[in-house]
């Protein structure tokens, strides 16, 4: 009859003995684990020491401006009987109104409104810059013009088809009741920028 305490030593030398895989295991899994959970942390914890994205740099080039007068104003005959004066429309048909002034029956003197066409970026904003007024002159003797745009100071190049507008200038002309007969002429600049 043996001992508790002798059953218990054997039961362990047994176990030892007869129970490698056993021990082996029992060795090996916290191993693993320890080497596992180490593997891990050290992944969760590292961080990139840097990192880089790449960026395109564009630019868009306007179209250039360009500006063509296609035909110069002309009022046309006119019969200075009184001092008044004579408008003509800043469009294709330049008709002309007259207040004190007359029309040459039979010969109006191909009366034209200034034309131009305008060419531009199509998304832009294009303004029109001209002097109020200009001086015609005849030897010495004058009439003042005021000046209109069929279009005003600005296109809005987006709200037409294509890049490319014409437009028209007019005005109305001054004339004295003692008028010298003659042709009168004077010069002024349009100018367009983009805003």
């Amino acid at each position: 009859m043996h001992c508790p305490l002798e059953v218990k030593w054997n039961n362990l030398i047994n176990n030892k003995i007869h129970n490698p895989m056993k021990n082996l295991i029992n060795v090996l899994v916290p191993v693993f684990a320890l080497i596992a959970s180490g593997f891990f942390f050290s992944t969760l914890n590292a961080q990139p020491s840097q990192t880089e994205q790449t960026v395109t740099a564009s630019a868009n080039i306007a179209a250039p401006l360009i500006l063509t007068k296609v035909e110069d104003m002309n009022f046309g005959l006119i019969v200075a009987s009184e001092g008044g004066t004579v408008t003509l429309a800043a469009s294709e048909d330049a008709d002309r109104t007259f207040d004190g002034p007359e029309a040459l029956p039979g010969n109006t003197g191909d009366p034209k409104a200034a034309k131009f066409t305008l060419r531009a970026h199509p998304q832009a904003t294009v303004g029109i810059s001209f002097d109020a007024t200009v001086e015609l002159d005849n030897d010495g003797e004058k009439m003042t013009l005021t000046l209109s745009s069929s279009v005003g100071n600005e296109v809005d190049m987006s709200a037409t088809p294509g890049n490319q507008i014409e437009f028209f200038m007019g005005g109305t002309l001054n004339v004295a009741a003692d008028q010298e007969a003659g042709v009168y002429s004077g010069e002024f600049d349009v100018t367009v920028s983009y805003q």
